[in-house]
C-alpha cells in the first residue's frame, strides 16, 4: 500500500491541498428564489454543449476505484449531501437557493473557458479526461478531515473529486462555499496558492494572500473580498507568478470572442419587447419604444465586443448588467467590471458609460440620440485603479454581461459600395471589394451584395500596358543585377588565382 500511495503522489505531482475552516460573518436569511424546483436545481448547466464539465455534487457521493481510495486505503468513500436543516433526505427552499447561487458564481469564475459548470451529474466514467467533480457536503468526511476544502493538484479528468466541507464554511455560507469550490477546482487544473513572498517586514512571508482594497485572488483567501478573480501575481510581493488563465487553458480551451471585434463586424442587438410609450410633456404625444438586448462573455483581457441598433432621434436608455450579487450584504459574484461606449454610425464617440470605483457595472444611463441612424455600443472590461497600488487590473476582469437598449425604433437601409479596382495582376485581372458602411437595421433593406464580396475583371488596355512596362523595367533591373553578379564572380576568381 505504501508503494502505491507514493506512486500516486508522484503521478499527481502534489500532496492534497487543503483550506482551513472559516467562521461565519453573516449567516442571516438570503434572497431565496421561489420559482425553481428541487429537480430543476439539479439540472443547472452553464454551457450544455461543451464536452468539458465541472460538476457540482450536492446530493451525496460514493467514491470507488479512485486516487482518493488508493490514498486513503479505503475501498469505498461515502460523503453525505449538502444539509443545512438536519434533514439529509430532502432539500428545502433555502438549500435550493444556495445551490443556484453557488452554481452561478462558479460558472462566472470559469466563464472565459469552454466548460459546462453543471449540477447534472453524468457519472464518474463520463468525466474521465474531460471533467472534474466538486463534492460539496455537510458532516464528516474521511478525505477532507478538518479542512474546509481539499484537492490534488493537476488531477483534472483523473477521477479524483475535490471536496468542500460546507459545514466548515460559515457554516453553510454560500459566498464562502463558492469561493472554496473555485479555489479547489483551480488546484485540480494546476493552480497553486497565491501568497506573499518574504520581505523585511515579514521575513517568513505568507502562504495565503488576503487581498487588497475590495479585491482578492481566488487562489488566495477570497472569502471576505467583494471582488475575487483569477490573477497573474500582479499585486505587490506576490509569491506565485503563475498566469492562471494560461495554466487553466492546458486543460480547458479558451472561448473565442462571441460578438464582433470592430464596427464593421458588429453584432445586431435583438429586439426583445415593446416598452410602454413615453409621453411628451410639451405636446402630449406618445412615442412607442423598443427594447433590444444581447448577452455575451468577455473571455480575453483587452477584448472589446461591438454591437449595434437602429434608432430614431430622441431619448434612449442603455443598461449594462453583469452577474448580480447574492444575499444580504450583496456578495458580488461578477468577475467582470464592465464599461461601454456609445458611437454614431461615423464612429464618433457620444457617451462613455463607466461604473464608479467600487461598482462592477454602472446604473442605466439615459442618452439623447441626435439623429436617425445606426448606433454602436462597445463593451469592454475595466480595471479598478492599479494592481500595484491596492486595486486590480483588467487581467481577471472577465465574465458575463447583458446589454439592453430602450429606444425609438426606426428602419435603416443598408448602405454600401464597391471599392476602386485594384492593380493589374500577373494574370491580367483586377479585383474590387464591396464594403458595407452602414448595416441594415430595424427591418431595413439589406445591401444587394455581402460585405467583403469581391469581383474581378480583365485589365484595361492601359492597365495591361502599365503592367507590361512595369514587367519590362523589372526584367532590365534583374538583368543588370545578374551582370553585376557575374562581374563580381569573375573578379573574385582573378584575385584568387593571383593569390595562389
Amino acid at each position: 500500500m505504501a508503494a502505491a500511495v507514493a506512486a500516486l503522489r508522484g503521478t499527481l505531482n502534489s500532496q492534497p491541498q487543503g483550506q482551513q475552516a472559516v467562521a461565519a460573518s453573516d449567516t442571516s436569511a438570503l434572497n431565496i428564489p421561489s420559482s425553481i424546483s428541487v429537480s430543476e436545481a439539479f439540472k443547472l448547466s452553464s454551457r450544455p454543449g461543451s464536452k468539458f464539465k465541472i460538476v457540482l455534487d450536492f446530493d451525496g457521493n460514493t467514491l470507488l476505484n479512485s486516487q482518493w481510495n488508493l490514498f486513503q486505503g479505503m475501498d469505498k468513500i461515502v460523503t453525505g449531501p449538502y444539509d443545512k436543516d438536519g434533514n439529509p433526505a430532502t432539500f428545502n427552499a433555502e438549500e435550493v437557493a444556495d445551490i443556484v447561487a453557488i452554481w452561478r458564481a462558479v460558472a462566472e469564475d470559469y466563464a472565459p473557458f469552454d466548460v459546462d459548470v453543471t449540477t447534472l451529474d453524468p457519472g464518474d466514467a463520463a468525466l474521465r479526461g474531460v471533467g472534474q467533480k466538486a463534492v460539496i457536503f455537510g458532516g464528516a468526511n474521511s478525505v477532507a478531515g478538518d479542512s474546509a476544502g481539499i484537492a490534488f493538484i493537476n488531477s483534472f479528468g483523473q477521477g479524483a473529486p475535490v471536496y468542500v466541507a460546507a459545514d466548515k464554511l460559515g457554516p453553510y455560507n454560500p459566498k464562502y462555499i463558492w469561493e472554496a469550490v473555485s479555489h479547489e477546482v483551480g488546484h485540480a487544473l494546476g493552480l497553486l496558492h497565491d501568497g506573499v513572498a518574504p520581505t523585511a517586514a515579514k521575513p517568513q512571508g505568507e502562504p495565503y494572500f488576503w487581498g487588497q482594497g475590495n479585491w482578492a485572488p481566488i487562489m488566495g483567501v477570497a472569502y471576505y473580498a467583494q471582488v475575487t478573480q483569477f490573477d497573474s501575481g500582479e499585486y505587490p510581493n506576490a509569491s506565485n507568478l503563475q498566469d492562471d488563465f494560461a495554466v487553466i487553458a492546458k486543460h480547458l480551451p479558451r472561448l473565442p470572442q462571441q460578438h464582433g471585434s470592430s464596427f464593421r463586424t458588429a453584432t445586431p442587438l435583438t429586439a426583445t419587447a415593446g416598452s410602454a410609450p413615453t409621453v411628451s410633456a410639451s405636446t402630449g404625444a406618445s412615442t412607442a419604444m423598443t427594447t433590444a438586448s444581447k448577452d455575451g462573455v468577455l473571455t480575453v483581457s483587452g477584448q472589446t465586443d461591438y454591437l449595434y441598433f437602429a434608432a430614431d432621434a430622441g431619448q434612449a436608455t442603455i443598461s449594462l448588467e453583469v452577474t448580480p450579487p447574492y444575499g444580504r450584504g450583496s456578495n458580488t459574484r461578477a468577475n467582470l467590471k464592465a464599461g461601454a461606449a456609445l458611437y454614431d454610425e461615423r464612429g464618433v464617440l457620444l457617451q462613455n458609460i463607466q461604473p464608479n470605483k467600487t461598482a462592477m457595472a454602472a446604473p442605466p444611463v439615459n442618452v439623447t440620440l441626435p439623429s436617425k441612424g445606426v448606433y454602436y455600443i462597445a463593451v469592454s472590461a475595466l480595471a479598478e485603479g492599479s494592481a500595484s497600488a491596492g486595486g486590480f487590473s483588467n487581467y481577471g476582469s472577465l465574465g458575463w454581461y447583458l446589454l439592453s437598449v430602450t429606444y425609438q425604433s426606426t428602419t435603416v437601409d443598408c448602405v454600401g459600395a464597391w471599392g476602386a479596382w485594384g492593380p493589374c495582376s500577373s494574370s491580367c485581372t483586377q479585383v474590387a471589394e464591396y464594403k458595407v458602411t452602414r448595416p441594415a437595421a430595424g427591418g431595413g433593406a439589406a445591401c444587394a451584395v455581402a460585405d467583403g464580396a469581391q469581383q474581378t475583371q480583365p485589365c484595361s488596355d492601359a492597365a495591361v500596358q502599365r503592367w507590361r512596362l512595369h514587367t519590362k523595367k523589372l526584367r532590365r533591373r534583374l538583368g543588370a543585377m545578374e551582370q553585376l553578379q557575374r562581374s563580381l564572380y569573375a573578379d573574385n576568381n582573378v584575385q584568387g588565382a593571383a593569390a595562389s
